[in-house]
């Protein structure tokens, strides 16, 4: 007997197409999973990549001219913060507004401490501080979000020989023994690294592997030393803000090291205490930006009255 080959049942037109549909809406609702996880970073972290741009030296900067929304205050104090930098990439109070650079000049530098991460530019210790001083002094914020003591040093090396500034703040954190963030290769990334999350995924993972291989002389004791023994060489006053002491400096390296510069240098400890702070972090709210140049300008007014 022949045997018969079973016959093989071909789907139906309709489900043919039902599965086809449900494919087609299990990959719109992860690109749209995908798309709204992108976006909710932005509650959570500012863009700087619309901030930042490459720089041979510095490794990175801010953005000369350039305006950037931080959305990250929404959830902690309803509001959001808008960032404009002016010509030379210092924070300034709005798009248009022009920096002013007459003598005599105060320049402040440091990381998101000194920009004043999180809050409005009139809420800044730089801005507070020029109000305080009035028209004693102009204070230009050249703080810049991510920056090493090293890379704050050699900024202040470039802001002098073009400014020749009458006084210099200068802050120094505990995160300024970690590497440089690999700001450039942001802008080289291939797709899907350039949506926020990716993005966030490599800075993450270069900082790490720059972690564990970080180079000593870079580190914050020598970024110190580098910074006082520029001010003796330029007789700049300096005053130093410490918000923490980074893990390279102990408190008897420090006070060793200030001991030695001591003629052009004060210095400020602002590790204040929670109410002084952001809910989200570290960085200073409006009360301990307020506290920190009132500070500084009993300083400054010492220094030069």
């Amino acid at each position: 007997m022949v045997k018969k080959r079973p016959v093989r049942r071909s789907k139906s037109r309709r489900g043919v197409i039902l599965a086809k549909y449900r494919r087609w809406t299990i990959f719109a609702a992860a690109v749209v999973v995908l798309v709204l996880i992108d976006y909710s970073i932005l509650l959570i972290l500012p863009n700087y990549r619309t901030m930042w741009v490459p720089d041979d030296t510095l490794g990175y900067r801010n953005c000369p001219n350039a305006n950037s929304i931080d959305y990250s205050r929404l959830l902690h104090d309803g509001r959001v913060i808008n960032y404009f930098t002016g010509e030379c990439g210092e924070r300034v109070s709005s798009i248009d507004a022009v920096s002013d650079f007459r003598r005599p000049l105060i320049v402040c530098h440091g990381d998101s401490f000194t920009f004043g991460q999180g809050v409005p530019w009139e809420e800044t210790f730089p801005a507070v501080l020029g109000r305080l001083l009035g028209s004693r002094a102009s204070i230009v914020n050249f703080g810049v979000a991510g920056y090493t003591a090293y890379q704050s040093g050699l900024f202040l090396e470039e802001t002098y020989a073009l400014f020749h500034p009458a006084i210099a703040v200068f802050q120094i954190n505990a995160n300024d023994d970690d590497p440089e963030m690999p700001v450039r290769d942001l802008f080289n990334l291939p797709f899907p690294l350039r949506t926020r999350s990716g993005q966030i995924v490599f800075l993450v993972t270069q900082l790490a592997r720059g972690i564990m291989r970080a180079d000593p002389s870079r580190n914050s004791l020598r970024a110190l030393q580098r910074v006082l023994e520029f001010s003796d060489d330029h007789e700049l006053p300096l005053i130093l803000v410490f918000n923490n002491y980074p893990p390279s400096v102990t408190e008897e390296q420090a006070a060793r090291l200030l001991r030695q510069h001591h003629e052009r240098f004060r210095f400020v400890l602002a590790n204040y205490r929670r109410e002084y702070k952001q809910k989200s972090g570290g960085h200073l709210n409006a009360k301990g930006h307020a506290r920190l140049a009132g500070e500084l300008a009993a300083f400054i007014t010492h220094i030069a009255p």
